[in-house]
């Protein structure tokens, strides 16, 4: 008997050796296939699947090895189950960082409220996604929607530099004009003229409107000469009859202004020849009065001798400005004359 029953249960060995090979397979395709997600879990569900092969012999009884494959699929489940709640934290994590991000975006940038409607039906559906399929197809419209603000902030940007840009060129014109203002008060006290300042500013008008202009430099010759020997009073009556002269005699569509020194600056635009407007200078430089003063009971009348000279008002100014300078120091010694 028991020959025959150690004869029987190696039969029975024999027959269900098979299904033991085939689920130790089976638990072997489990540990290598399955995704490694977390290494903590991974190795967790490896351990498990190992004392399930432990367990695996040829000798184990039918009621046991069914109680391992019931072993075995709760290990893959439980497996599965922990990967799954960490993919779906992970899914809620990164729905949340994309849901911060736009709502941050549509704080700070300026977009149209078309855009910003868009934005936030893109945020209202984020909530309520549930697959990763879904954050795809709302990756897809967030990229564009982003794309559109883009455009929108780069279009507003220009505008906004051109219209800072227009409103510094207006703060800039305003401060000049206000300024010019300003000076045209304080006029120069001998001569009753604008100041050099209003000259310069009148010079660089008529440079940049493109009209053809002409610079007239008039320069009293021997002034230093006329205060040293009889007073700077003397000096400054001559400057003021000249301007008085020339104010009535010149009319400079431009204005006339007291220069620097000796001399007086007239800017002309008039649209007639430079020959006719040299020959009326000369004459009227030529027909110059003397200027009478008072000496003790005696009456002096002093011969004004003034030396001139035409520059074209053209770019750069302050070249202009140099040019004008270098006439007018040519009078400051007792026979230069400007070039005529």
């Amino acid at each position: 008997m028991i020959t025959l029953s150690r004869f029987l249960r190696s039969q029975d060995e024999d027959r269900y050796a098979p299904y033991v090979r085939a689920l130790s397979l089976l638990v072997q395709g489990l540990e290598l296939h399955t995704l490694d997600y977390n290494q903590d879990d991974y190795e967790h569900f490896r351990g498990g699947l190992a004392r399930l092969q432990q367990k695996l012999i040829p000798q184990i009884p039918i009621p046991e090895l069914l109680v391992l494959v019931g072993e075995a699929i709760q290990t893959f489940e439980e497996y599965n189950r922990r990967t799954a709640g960490r993919l779906h934290s992970q899914f809620q994590e990164l729905r949340s960082i994309i849901a911060t991000f736009s709502g941050a975006v549509a704080t700070m940038v300026s977009a149209s409220d078309t855009s910003l409607v868009r934005l936030s039906e893109i945020q209202s559906q984020l909530s309520a996604a549930e697959k990763i399929d879904d954050l795809r197809v709302l990756k897809t419209h967030l990229c564009d929607c982003l794309a559109g603000m883009a455009t929108e902030v780069e279009a507003h940007r220009r505008n906004s530099a051109s219209g800072m840009a227009k409103l510094a060129e207006g703060a800039q014109e305003f401060e000049i004009s206000a300024d010019r203002t300003h000076k045209r008060a304080v006029c120069d006290l001998v001569t009753g003229l604008p100041a050099r300042a209003e000259a310069e500013a009148a010079l660089s008008k008529v440079a940049g409107s493109g009209v053809a202009g002409l610079a007239v430099v008039f320069a009293v010759k021997r002034l230093k000469q006329m205060n040293s020997r009889f007073g700077y009073e003397v000096g400054n009556g001559v400057l003021a009859k000249l301007a008085t002269y020339l104010r009535s005699g010149t009319n400079p569509e431009e204005g006339l202004y007291r220069w620097s020194g000796p001399a007086l600056l007239a800017v002309i635009t008039r649209d007639v020849p430079l020959d006719r407007i040299r020959q009326e200078i000369g004459r009227l430089v030529g027909r110059m009065p003397q200027h009478e003063i008072a000496i003790g009971a005696r009456i002096v009348m002093i011969s004004v001798s003034v030396g001139w000279a035409i520059l074209p008002v053209t770019r750069p100014v302050d070249r202009l400005i140099r040019q004008l300078e270098t006439l007018v120091e040519s009078q400051s010694s007792e026979d230069s004359y400007a070039t005529r």
